[in-house]
């Protein structure tokens, strides 16, 4: 496992720049530079396509203009370097068997490799990313979970286990009604996998910030937006794509969602425990008359009020004083509590 932040609980945010650089290498290494600046983006993802004749047939409507979105191993080697150098993790999907060969080569610089939910069970592409030494994350978006659970078996079989889920679909843009997060939910729980969210909300849905920050409460410790230099500019997959300040904003919201959501502990906090105080804020065992010394406490002359004195007694702890009698005289109001009461003997 080479990168334990795809295995944590704190979000990592992937800035997906797919095709959008329409095979313009300078406009992609200004993304690249954009996305740096930005300091908050953890990692960008690249398509990576070299062979189109074991991705596509020529019938389908981009296979002449998806030839021009293409760059060389050099090319490509550069373009991770540079990435790299600059402080961020690259994350490559890919999208034909062709390049793996490329991408196993240049492994050590990755810090996982993605296979697209239409390949998810392209048992050639399966193959030989189970062979890789980096994490793999499976697109599982408009899949099955016979699909999903196929992957994660054939790999599992082949020795690969560091594996990670990543829920989302593209619809152009996706409307959130049917982005479904309690299913997220549910994979999660069924794998026991990590998850991420790849959110393809409208970039200009008023609503698409909070959608995108709902998946991580949901449980998607990786959090994916399609990135573009200008939003809105009608590049491939611009529909749901941002810019380098709305991630900055979506950082900021996840900091305070992680800080809230905290680390799932049930023990009490020093704060919590200040507010459960029994007496000024939880109701405390007191009595509801005066009561006489050697008078046994019983639920008749008790009751449960909030006071400014602080007792060392719970309230489900009220059996363990019953038939208890009162070491001296109790005022009305006053605490009853293990020391101002005695054990009555009853032999």
């Amino acid at each position: 496992m080479k990168n334990s932040k795809l295995y944590g609980n704190e979000p990592y945010l992937i800035a997906e720049c797919a095709y959008s650089h329409d095979g313009d290498i300078n406009y992609l290494q200004e993304s690249i530079k954009k996305i740096a600046d930005a300091i908050c983006i953890d990692a960008v993802k690249f398509h990576v396509l070299f062979d189109i004749q074991t991705y596509m047939c020529p019938d389908h409507d981009l296979y002449t203009r998806i030839q021009k979105w293409f760059f060389s191993e050099t090319e490509w080697s550069d373009l991770i370097n540079s990435a790299q150098e600059i402080g961020l993790d690259v994350i490559i999907l890919a999208d034909d068997s062709g390049c793996l060969y490329f991408l196993e080569s240049v492994q050590d610089k990755l810090a996982a490799i993605e296979i697209h939910a239409c390949s998810l069970n392209d048992i050639d592409m399966l193959s030989q990313v189970s062979k890789f030494d980096i994490p793999i994350i499976l697109g599982i978006g408009g899949s099955t979970i016979d699909e999903i659970s196929f992957a994660i078996d054939y790999l599992k079989n082949r020795g690969k286990s560091d594996i990670v889920l990543m829920y989302g679909f593209q619809n152009y843009p996706t409307r959130y009604e049917y982005i479904n997060l309690k299913k997220m939910q549910k994979i999660k729980e069924l794998f026991n996998l990590p998850i991420g969210y790849a959110d393809h909300t409208s970039w200009n849905d008023e609503n698409q910030e909070l959608v995108t920050l709902a998946g991580f409460v949901c449980g998607a410790s990786l959090i994916e937006k399609h990135f573009v230099l200008e939003k809105g500019e009608n590049r491939i997959d611009y529909e749901a794509a941002i810019s380098v300040e709305d991630f900055r904003s979506l950082y900021k919201k996840l900091e305070i969602l992680q800080e809230a959501m905290g680390d799932g502990g049930i023990e009490l906090n020093k704060y919590e425990k200040e507010y459960g105080k029994i007496g000024p804020m939880k109701k405390a065992i007191v009595s509801a008359k005066d009561i006489d010394k050697d008078e046994e406490i019983s639920l008749q002359n008790i009751n449960f009020k909030r006071t400014n004195k602080i007792s060392s007694i719970k309230q489900k702890e009220v059996q363990n004083l019953l038939e208890r009698k009162a070491k001296d005289k109790i005022r009305k109001n006053e605490l009853i509590t293990f020391e101002n009461t005695y054990l009555a003997d009853k032999t």
